[in-house]
């Protein structure tokens, strides 16, 4: 029982680990059996940064990739602080999809070109 309920999340924490490079993802994880995932960034669709009541309470967040193929496109990394999911997917989308020339921020939408300046009305 007390390995169930306070030395395996201890152990999975330990032997869990995510490596972001030029090239792609690296996702490990296993306390017994050890698995490695590699996500290539040109394989990536897609990616989700989600939270339910329980990660929201505590910061987290669950990163989900989506990738190109059938079998384990999708990837989901639980328990990562939010900001640092977010990070990951910013990181991972920048170099999947670059900005083009004359991209401009969703943020400030560009002005039409007859529009009229405000003059502080």
């Amino acid at each position: 029982m007390f390995w169930g309920t306070l030395a395996y999340p201890k152990a999975a924490y330990r032997h869990a680990g995510i490596a972001l490079g030029d090239l792609g993802l690296e996702y490990r994880r296993g306390v017994w059996w050890r698995k490695t995932t590699i996500i290539p960034r040109s394989r990536v669709q897609h990616t989700d940064v989600s939270q339910g009541p329980v990660m929201r309470r505590f910061g987290l967040g669950k990163l989900v990739i989506h990738t190109a193929g059938t079998r384990n496109a999708v990837v989901e990394i639980p328990g990562l602080a939010l900001d640092e999911a977010q990070r990951i997917r910013d990181r991972l989308l920048d170099r999947v999809h670059p900005p083009r020339e004359g991209d401009q921020p969703a943020e400030t939408p560009p002005a039409p070109p007859d529009a009229p300046e405000a003059d502080g009305v």
